[in-house]
């Protein structure tokens, strides 16, 4: 059989395929060669730890490497990295009545109490092996009572005690009791290392399943090698021992290749009529949404990896001739095509959790895939301009090629004229007073939007004279500090003045002695600006809103 050894006793009842086809030697784990080769060294070195620590999702080997393990350790021949399996000891560890090694469920012995009695246990000697070896599954569900309880015990246990902590959740689990432990991380198993096994099962088991089967079984496993056994085991009793493709699809559910492709060539051809029908078909196979995403982003991905590596089958585990294939239909799209493709994938996979009717939105979904327009590379977009530019410089026309006729771009700088200002009208009269006040009022209005820093210093300017040449404003000699050497201030004046009066007109201040008598209106609001001088002295400030808010009287 390989090498592979049966579990139990195979004519007393009906084994599952995981149980009977258990590993029970480290060759024999799938995809866990990282884990299985340290134990196996440190076993042949005699470095074995007191307490182990496997992580890992659903399936990938934890319990049986554990167990495995404990075979290598009590072994009658060893301790030795290749348990025998004919013992006495492996026989009674494989079949799980070994009085030495005991498998405690942490879901269902959480509490104290049963971690008081295993350190009560502890003390004894083992009865047959040389060790006694605790397997604590699912170790993350015990109390933090229970936990505190097992620390003292697992840091220092006796010389004869092992223990073998298994969790899907190490997240969970105490830093504690991690640090006390040698922890291994087993990894999700690759496809092409399921499809191995189940093709090994299948033929030491008289089934008949081609390669595509194989692979669909894995796929759907998505990298636990136990729930793959239990798939080959449904669909043998759904089909028998001839297994075909479409077998698998009908009680596994699986997403047809068949219809990702035919969906992708329909945007391909931006034909949103095809992907509409095929989105009908998939509603009516009652295909579960979530999985077609799960299938046609990893679908994208490898389009993706078939145009930017030179050994695609590294990372797709597909049939080769299906890997021909849609390396054919990769060269129809661009890799920023199809990171927007992915990007509607992705945003579709969340709408359909929350989506009253998920199937609208697939609809929505596709048909806006097939308007995907064909993007041209930022490369040669940016080395189009730089032509351009170049020939311009030289005084040349450049040429456009484009789908119709080719296009001259002649260099039209020349005969570009400056810009402007607006001519003013020739009648213009110089405004009244009144007139006058109320332009510096909006002027004043569009500075303040602007959120310019000069916006408060000019309610303390007066406006005396508006002309097609010049505004002349008058100005306080204690605020001509603000306004000298500043040109940029007057610019902003300038500006705002042309948006409401139509003129590019000149500031202009005529700089006044400092005036008796003025009033307490006016000393206090000049009072008010020299607080406001020096807090921006001391404190590097600028003014950026004039909320209209004073400083009060007090």
């Amino acid at each position: 059989m390989h090498g592979l050894s049966y579990e139990g006793n195979q004519e007393l009842s009906y084994l599952v395929t995981a149980r009977k086809w258990r590993p029970q030697r480290f060759e024999e784990v799938v995809g866990q060669n990282h884990v299985c080769q340290t134990l196996k060294n440190a076993i042949a070195a005699g470095r074995i730890a007191h307490a182990y620590l496997f992580a890992g999702t659903r399936g990938v080997g934890k319990t049986t490497t554990a167990r495995i393990l404990a075979k290598a350790l009590n072994c009658l021949a060893g301790p030795s990295p290749t348990p025998c399996n004919q013992c006495v000891m492996c026989q009674e560890i494989s079949q799980g009545n070994s009085i030495d090694v005991l498998e405690i469920d942490g879901a269902s012995n959480r509490g104290i109490d049963e971690v008081r009695e295993l350190r009560e246990n502890v003390k004894y000697v083992p009865a047959r092996g040389r060790y006694k070896i605790y397997i604590i599954d699912e170790v993350h569900m015990l109390t933090k009572e229970a936990f505190n309880a097992l620390l003292k015990t697992l840091e220092e246990p006796p010389a004869h005690v092992i223990f073998i902590l298994a969790t899907t959740e190490p997240h969970k689990v105490p830093n504690t009791i991690l640090s006390r432990c040698q922890r291994f991380y087993l990894k999700l198993v690759q496809v092409s290392d399921i499809a191995g096994r189940l093709e090994l099962i299948a033929r030491e088991e008289g089934i008949g399943i081609g390669e595509d089967g194989l692979i669909q079984i894995a796929r759907k496993a998505q990298g636990s090698i136990r729930d793959a056994q239990s798939f080959l085991d449904l669909v043998v009793s759904y089909a028998g021992r001839e297994i075909k493709k479409e077998d698998i699809e009908s009680i596994l559910g699986g997403i047809d290749l068949e219809l990702i492709h035919a969906i992708v060539e329909g945007v391909a051809d931006k034909d949103p009529s095809l992907v509409l029908e095929l989105a009908q078909h998939l509603s009516q196979a009652q295909h579960e949404l979530k999985d077609f995403c799960y299938e046609f982003a990893n679908y994208i991905r490898n389009l993706v990896i078939l145009k930017v590596t030179q050994a695609p089958e590294k990372l797709i585990h597909w049939p080769q001739a299906e890997l021909a294939r849609i390396k054919t239909q990769s060269q129809r799209f661009n890799l920023e095509e199809l990171n927007l493709l992915f990007n509607i994938l992705l945003e579709l996979d969340k709408n359909i959790r929350v989506a009253s009717n998920p199937h609208i939105s697939l609809e929505m979904a596709l048909v806006k895939m097939t308007m995907v327009k064909p993007v041209r590379p930022l490369e040669d977009i940016i080395e189009r301009i730089a032509n351009l530019e170049r020939k311009l410089a030289a005084n040349q026309g450049s040429v456009v090629r484009g789908q119709g006729a080719d296009v001259l771009i002649p260099d039209l700088r020349s005969s570009i004229p400056d810009p402007q200002p607006p001519i003013p009208d020739p009648g213009s009269i110089p405004p009244e007073e009144g007139e006058l006040n109320q332009l510096w009022e909006r002027i004043k209005g569009i500075v303040a939007q602007d959120k310019a820093p000069l916006a408060p210093f000019l309610d303390y300017i007066i406006p005396k004279e508006l002309n097609d040449k010049h505004l002349v404003l008058e100005l306080d000699k204690k605020y001509e500090f603000y306004f000298k050497d500043e040109p940029h201030k007057k610019e902003i004046i300038k500006k705002a003045a042309f948006k409401v009066t139509g003129k590019m007109v000149e500031p202009r201040f005529l700089v006044l002695e400092n005036k008796k008598g003025q009033g307490q209106e006016s000393e206090t609001k000049e009072s008010k600006l020299d607080i406001l001088q020096e807090a921006m002295k001391i404190f590097g400030g600028q003014i950026l809103k004039d909320t209209g808010h004073r400083l009060s009287e007090e």
